[in-house]
């Protein structure tokens, strides 16, 4: 059996390092993607909830079906929020009503 160089050790151990430095480094950029393609979704989705309220999008004409999921998740949540704060009574009657609706 050959025994490797110190040399050729190097240059295993430079090898190894620079794959680990390269999957580190290209884990971090998929992270940063993942984190901007979200914000993205996000500020669309308060685009079109924006839209929707101002009437751009009168009966909601145009929207799939995952447009008009999201915002109802999002009507929701915002009830959800006025109900913790006192701001609105009726919250359980409207979400009682929701699945008359298809909600």
């Amino acid at each position: 059996m050959v025994w490797p160089s110190v040399r050729e050790k190097d240059q295993y151990k430079n090898t190894t390092n620079l794959e680990g430095f390269l999957k580190q480094l290209s884990a971090k950029l998929q992270e940063k993607v993942d984190k901007t393609k979200r914000e993205n979704d996000e500020l669309e989705t308060k685009l079109l909830l924006l839209n929707s309220l101002e009437g751009c999008l009168p009966g909601l004409v145009g929207l799939t079906v995952e447009h008009i999921t999201i915002l109802n998740s999002i009507v929701v949540e915002c009830l959800k929020k006025l109900h913790g704060n006192g701001l609105l009574a009726t919250l359980t009657m409207l979400l009682d009503l929701a699945p008359a609706f298809g909600i």
